[in-house]
């Protein structure tokens, strides 16, 4: 995937994402000092007030803005952000399990949460399920992620899960699923899994990469944006250490839900810089054609504006009117 012509563009952007942070110059904006006197990347900063969700915020709109106006949107500090409701509140997710009950699965949120911390690793999460005829209530005959036997060493898998963002770049598939109407109960798979685990598949979308071309010439689609995929398992054994909640329908229908709380608060940070190029793009081409002054012209373009100062205002409101998750997070 390193050098493949359809891979290789989207590997180097991620290599440069880890170069980023290690370079000096950026050091400033991109990393802080933990409590354990440890150098690390602001994304993995679990905000305690409004002042650190605004310094997560300035993290990403760095990064945002060094990738290319938030074209590349699914970098790993965005998609690790997924497992952050899971770490903040894991008790929930052990007891309401159904299947392997009296394991440990709140340990195995928090190890998941401290291996990728400690490694500067990614997860890319995968809980959308394949298309299908939804006009019915009977999904046993759709070949999604299912549980098919429960075993001592772990539970044994089969089927297709979509869509992860990235995956094939990613140490680790955050498994989850969002409940549907006719969701069974061996359905319900929260769990995590390495994305290179022996019996998985990636089947992904056409890449847009292109980077043997010139940079004039594509100088946002060259790199790729987001290699979506999906992932089939055929006859995989899960070890039980990396199951985080099992089989409980009503769980996955109000709790999960929350899962992407935190993803919506980095897109809307990445919105605003993805409308501050909209609204640069506008001013360079109305300039480039003469008709910058025209009244026509300059009513839209200052609706583009509005529309970039809109974005930030919500952006504001939300951090100014967070509230306390159960750990003590600022959201």
């Amino acid at each position: 995937i390193t050098s493949h012509p359809k891979t290789s563009g989207y590997a180097s952007q991620v290599a440069e994402f880890y170069d980023l942070h290690l370079d000096p110059k950026h050091q400033e904006h991109l990393t802080y000092i933990d409590e354990d006197g440890v150098r690390r990347a602001k994304h993995w900063m679990m905000p305690k007030n409004k002042e650190q969700a605004i310094e997560r915020r300035e993290y990403f709109d760095y990064i945002f803005r060094h990738f290319r106006g938030g074209q590349w949107s699914r970098l790993p500090c965005s998609n690790n952000t997924v497992m952050m409701l899971l770490v903040d509140d894991p008790e929930p997710w052990e007891a309401q399990t159904v299947f392997g009950k009296g394991k440990p699965m709140a340990d195995n949120i928090r190890r998941a949460w401290a291996d990728l911390k400690n490694g500067d690793l990614a997860a890319s999460p995968m809980f959308i399920d394949i298309q299908f005829d939804r006009s019915g209530s009977d999904h046993t005959d759709i070949p999604m992620l299912r549980m098919i036997e429960e075993r001592d060493d772990g539970i044994l898998v089969r089927g297709w899960k979509a869509v992860g963002t990235g995956t094939v770049f990613s140490n680790w598939i955050n498994v989850g699923i969002l409940w549907n109407v006719g969701t069974q109960p061996d359905q319900v798979i929260f769990c995590r899994v390495p994305a290179n685990m022996p019996g998985i598949t990636h089947v992904a979308r056409d890449s847009f990469a292109r980077p043997d071309s010139p940079d004039f010439d594509y100088p946002l689609s060259r790199h790729g944006d987001e290699l979506e995929s999906m992932a089939f398992f055929d006859d995989v054994v899960i070890p039980w250490e990396y199951i985080f909640h099992l089989g409980n329908i009503e769980h996955a229908q109000y709790y999960p839900q929350r899962v992407f709380d935190w993803v919506h608060i980095e897109t809307q940070n990445r919105h605003v810089i993805n409308a501050e190029l909209m609204v640069g793009l506008a001013m360079l081409i109305t300039s480039a054609l003469g008709t910058a002054q025209h009244p026509v012209v300059m009513s839209q373009v200052a609706d583009i504006i509005r529309f970039r100062e809109t974005t930030r205002a919500f952006t504001i409101a939300a951090e100014d009117t967070g509230n306390i998750t159960p750990s003590g997070l600022y959201k």
